[in-house]
């Protein structure tokens, strides 16, 4: 497990208030608050996390060439 701490949070839709742990296990999210660090911990000193992005650029006039 790795912990993340001293984190900002974007969880998508809206930035968390404060800064947060996020553990994880594997590449996979498991808890996200203010829980105590176990295992492996890295400050990210205050950098954000958010998920993985799936479209952040799009053209809407696109359709026209498809």
């Amino acid at each position: 497990m790795l912990t993340l701490t001293n984190a900002k949070v974007f969880d998508g839709a809206k930035m968390l208030p404060g800064r947060r742990n996020v553990t994880l296990d594997g590449g996979r999210v498991v808890a996200v608050g203010e829980q105590p660090a176990s295992g492996k911990t890295v400050d990210v000193g205050g950098m954000t996390v958010m998920p993985g992005m799936v479209t952040s650029h799009y053209h809407i006039d696109f359709f026209k060439f498809t």
